[in-house]
């Protein structure tokens, strides 16, 4: 598609509606992808929804309520944080779904 945008006899009117910027990114899309790694790059794609949805999906048993990974900052950002890290590292620790989770990820790589 971007080949037959770049070798359209009206490119000209393609640049004045969406900028050089498109044009140059297209251009330069079209110059440094290989076909050979298509498939790579699906793969690469696939690898990182899954581990946005494995962080999402963490659910964790912390000082008795259940957080997800970012509702854990927190924690971080404590006063006394040696202290909320210790117990955060063991809640982490006893959070077996996730656990289970993250090694089926990471043995797919």
């Amino acid at each position: 598609m971007r080949r037959s945008l770049l070798g359209h006899p009206h490119l000209s009117a393609l640049e004045k509606t969406f900028g050089r910027q498109f044009i140059s990114s297209m251009e330069t899309a079209v110059q440094t992808f290989d076909p050979k790694i298509a498939e790579h790059l699906r793969k690469q794609s696939d690898l990182v929804m899954q581990y946005t949805d494995l962080l999402a999906s963490a659910k964790i048993e912390f000082q008795g309520k259940t957080y997800n990974l970012s509702g854990l900052d927190q924690f971080m950002q404590n006063e006394d944080a040696r202290f909320d890290i210790r117990r955060l590292r063991s809640a982490l620790r006893s959070s077996r779904p996730m656990a289970q989770s993250w090694i089926r990820f990471m043995t797919t790589l």
